[in-house]
């Protein structure tokens, strides 16, 4: 440049750059300069001497580091219009640029008036130690309590950083650091608010006693750090907890699976992990108009609701995620409508005269801001909503902390309000229902009521009437007990000491919980008949008289996995007799025995007979899909034959037919003269009549049961057990009585 040169001021000659009553643009640019990598811990530092002359002039001074011969400049040094006289610089480290060649650039831009020297330039290797240290984030905490963080501290340069240790509004047992280069150490910090709101504590670190790898001392600076951290009566971290705040969406849908509302998000949080948030995306998630509402808060003055706050940006528009908060003076109430398909709709609040709007902001889509409000001039109860209502990609918040929650004074049943079992088997269902008391005084629950009480029922496994102090709970158990499909409903009333309208914090409270519920069953599937083929002849003659045909099909299955149970009905058309049996397996094996002895009781050789196979699972019954199927006996042969013989053991057959109603019969052998007993019993084991009670010849007998007791009274529908005993001879069977 015509414009540098070679001056002297007090007797040191300098580089000068004159000044001109035109504008200038002139650079005094170094040869080419060696600069090596530096391996053993040492930094390249610049320095120089500037002299700046009648710095009401000054319009830019610039030193740049080029590292590709002068094509381009990395800014490293900026003039600061200072009137000075050759004053040495802080030096400016440049250990980035090493492994090359450099050229240093020195930029002059001015006119008149406006002069600048430079002397005694020097690139020389230090050895300085450099103190880092990492910044404490907090997570929310409750005020008297405590929240330790670890304040990671190091040398990342050479020699030794000596730094003493300040905490203002934060505790911990260190006060001196002593780290050779290379060194970490970490602190344990305390947080133990006395005040709610955002922390203006602050941690200072004096290291002006260090000493450079040379021995020399050295001042490695003060630094001053302001932790981020917060506190209110409540606080919540939302690491293992949600914060309890109400949630209303009111734009926005799901995308990919990814809910539209505000959400307990995993994740990488403010402090620590997880937090809340709502995607707010246009053209993904439908844009955002959603509130998160806090409960009834006990506001007094001075306190503060506070949290950190980040946003996002839509890639495509550039729109921000914007936050509003309001606090209202009324419970927020949100309007909805009923779709066309019966879903609740939110329309928006009603009584938004109450709100005021407090803060608004567009949280900063790469870091966490943080948000304080003073709820001084909000004294009282208050309830505070978090708006999240720009397009952008989602709105953030972390570490809530916040007043205490309203407490009622009188006792308050929290109870489900309503309950749906929705839709189940004909069985029914229970679910175990919970009470709670979440006032301040005791409640007391005389009894419970149901309004109708027919489909439904509530059990208490203590006795009435039921203390719950505040804060505890207990629990009932309700059964939706259906007698046939359909849709029912029943309310169960709670008398109790608690005053209908009386609410805790979140509007909990009620005197009844109403009960819904729909029955429906899926019937079994049918079988199919395997055997006898249809139209099958049977014929019993001497040779197979006590021998048995197999009735088989194949097994079936139910839906809603009911053990399925098998109806075989045999419908004989010549004697207009149907004779039903109930059996669990698929196989059932006919007696010829007890065939012939019906023929004989009915006056008939032969039997036509049309048979079919039902499965039930107990509520219906289904028929075959291949039935019914013909089946033809011929028993004249057998009939012909003398059959009065002795039999060789006892014996007690199965009853037929079985189930019946309301006539069975029941066969039993007897080999040698015996008392004889049977009797009836009910499954409880309390016996229901007595048969036979009485001394036999040896021989084979019948008997018949009409379904009557002792008194000759109908029983029950049901299942019976009948018993016989004779001398040390006791076998037992089961009839089923269908009316």
């Amino acid at each position: 440049s015509d414009r540098w040169g070679v001056a002297s001021i007090g007797g040191n000659n300098l580089a000068y750059h004159a000044d001109d009553a035109v504008d200038c643009d002139d650079t005094l640019r170094t040869a080419a300069i060696a600069l090596p990598e530096i391996t053993d811990g040492g930094k390249w530092k610049l320095s120089f001497s500037d002299y700046q002359n009648y710095g009401s002039y000054y319009v830019y001074h610039e030193v740049g580091i080029s590292t590709d011969g002068g094509a381009t400049y990395t800014p490293v040094w900026l003039g600061d219009g200072v009137s000075n006289s050759l004053t040495p610089i802080t030096a400016v480290d440049i250990t980035s640029f090493a492994g090359g060649d450099i050229h240093i650039a020195f930029v002059y831009q001015g006119n008149y008036a406006d002069t600048w020297g430079i002397d005694n330039v020097k690139i020389e290797k230090a050895y300085e130690p450099v103190l880092a240290m990492s910044n404490p984030v907090f997570p929310a905490t409750a005020v008297g309590d405590t929240s330790t963080v670890q304040l990671v501290v190091g040398n990342v340069g050479s020699g030794v950083v000596n730094a003493t240790m300040a905490f203002d509004g934060f505790v911990s047992t260190a006060t001196t650091v002593s780290l050779e280069a290379g060194d970490l150490d970490t602190i344990d910090v305390h947080y133990i608010p006395t005040v709610s709101g955002i922390s203006t504590g602050t941690i200072t670190c004096d290291a002006s006693t260090s000493v450079t790898g040379d021995g020399a001392a050295f001042n490695a600076g003060t630094f001053v750090l302001t932790p981020e951290a917060n506190a209110g009566d409540l606080a919540f971290d939302f690491v293992n907890e949600w914060c309890g705040w109400d949630t209303y969406d009111l734009l926005g849908f799901e995308w990919q699976g990814y809910p539209g509302d505000w959400t307990w998000w995993g994740g990488a949080g403010h402090a620590s992990a997880n937090y809340a948030g709502v995607y707010s995306r246009i053209d993904y998630w439908g844009g955002a108009d959603d509130y998160l509402v806090s409960p009834r808060l006990d506001v007094t003055a001075g306190e503060i609701l506070s949290f950190w706050a980040k946003g996002g940006a839509d890639a495509n528009t550039g729109d921000r995620d914007s936050m509003d908060v309001w606090v209202s003076s009324e419970r927020p109430v949100m309007g909805y409508e009923i779709d066309e398909t019966g879903a609740r709709v939110d329309t928006g609040f009603v009584n938004t005269d109450a709100f005021t709007w407090v803060y608004g902001s567009l949280p900063s889509p790469d870091s966490w801001d943080p948000v304080s409000i003073d709820l001084t001039n909000y004294a009282g109860d208050t309830w505070v909503l978090i708006h999240s209502m720009k397009n952008g990609w989602q709105l953030s918040i972390d570490d809530l902390a916040h007043p205490d929650i309203y407490m009622n004074p009188l006792p308050v049943l929290y109870v489900g309000r309503s309950y749906d079992f929705g839709v189940t088997q004909p069985t029914g269902d229970s679910v175990r229902y919970y009470l709670r008391n979440t006032g301040m005084s005791d409640l007391v629950i005389e009894s419970m009521d149901w309004e109708n009480g027919e489909f439904f029922s509530a059990q208490y496994d203590g006795t009435f009437p039921v203390t719950i102090q505040p804060g505890g709970i207990d629990s009932i158990m309700v059964h939706w007990m259906p007698e046939q499909e359909g849709f029912e409903y029943d309310t169960l009333f709670y008398v109790s000491n608690y005053t209908a309208g009386e609410f805790d914090a979140y509007g909990r409270g009620t005197e009844y919980s109403v009960f819904t519920a729909d029955a429906f069953n899926n019937p079994p599937n049918a079988t199919n008949l395997v055997a006898p083929a249809p139209d099958t002849e049977l014929v019993i003659d001497g040779s197979n008289a006590e021998g048995t045909t197999q009735i088989i099909w194949q097994n079936a299955t139910d839906p809603d996995g009911y053990p399925i149970e098998y109806i075989l009905e045999l419908i004989v058309e010549n004697t207009a007799d149907t004779l039903d049996t109930m059996i669990t397996t698929n196989i059932f094996n006919l007696s010829h025995a007890e065939i012939l002895e019906y023929m004989e009781e009915s006056g008939v050789t032969s039997l036509d007979i049309t048979w079919d196979v039902y499965t039930s699972d107990g509520f219906e019954e289904v028929e075959s899909g291949n039935g019914p199927w013909s089946l033809s006996i011929d028993g004249g042969w057998a009939l012909g034959v003398d059959n009065n013989t002795i039999p060789d053991v006892f014996a007690l057959h199965n009853n037929y037919p079985n189930p019946f109603n309301p006539i069975t019969n029941i066969r039993y052998d007897i080999p040698e003269v015996s008392d004889v007993k049977i009797d009836i019993y009910n499954l409880a084991g309390k016996k229901v009549k007595t048969l036979v009670s009485s001394n036999h010849q040896p021989g084979r007998y019948k008997i018949q049961w009409n379904a009557t007791n002792e008194s000759g009274a109908p029983v029950s529908t049901g299942m019976y057990i009948y018993k016989i005993r004779a001398k040390d001879f006791v076998s037992v069977k089961k009839l089923l009585l269908m009316k």
